[in-house]
């Protein structure tokens, strides 16, 4: 079981599917860290991409984010998502989107004022991500969970990202101002 560990919804313990293969839930003291970061969320409308359990999503709604948008692939952990919102009675507050990460964000035509992305850390595909949110979410804070070895703070140098690492999880917080770039190469 996963828990929250801030906010209105504080003590919450949520189905994760942890007995799946690869599932990798961020720690709390991951979480502590990245939404001592993020600060204040009061209003905020949340993109949580490869949402896995909704673990950060919760998190964020428990912090005062007033929308989430869960996009994950897998139907499962989709429902899993669906129960967590019923079981702290938040399923007015949010959207789950049964979909590749990649089709939701080419067709993507909303804004969000935050995105937590999670890939699976064996993903190989990074540079194409990051390139598709710098793409459509202008004036938007994005945070990149990642394996510590994945670098992609040279080229995304301009949005001055944040880096972090705990353990065998990375950190990367930045905010797409209101400007094109254009990450180069596969990271």
């Amino acid at each position: 079981m996963i828990r929250i560990i801030a906010g209105r919804f504080k003590g919450h313990k949520l189905k994760s599917g942890l007995d799946r293969h690869g599932f990798r839930p961020t720690k709390d003291r991951v979480k502590e860290s990245l939404f001592s970061i993020l600060g204040n969320l009061e209003g905020k409308k949340v993109l949580d991409i490869f949402a896995g359990s909704g673990n950060l999503g919760f998190e964020a709604l428990s912090r005062g984010a007033v929308q989430v948008t869960f996009v994950e692939n897998n139907f499962q952990q989709c429902q899993i998502i669906r129960d967590n919102a019923e079981k702290i009675h938040v399923a007015h507050m949010v959207r789950i989107m049964k979909q590749n990460g990649f089709r939701y964000l080419e067709k993507l035509t909303e804004s969000f004022d935050l995105v937590l992305a999670d890939p699976p850390y064996q993903f190989n595909e990074m540079g194409k991500l990051v390139n598709l949110m710098v793409k459509k979410l202008p004036d938007t804070q994005i945070v990149l969970e990642t394996a510590p070895e994945i670098d992609i703070t040279k080229t995304i140098q301009r949005f001055n990202p944040v880096e972090k690492k705990y353990g065998n999880t990375k950190l990367i917080i930045y905010k797409v101002e209101n400007e094109k770039c254009t990450v180069s190469g596969d990271i």
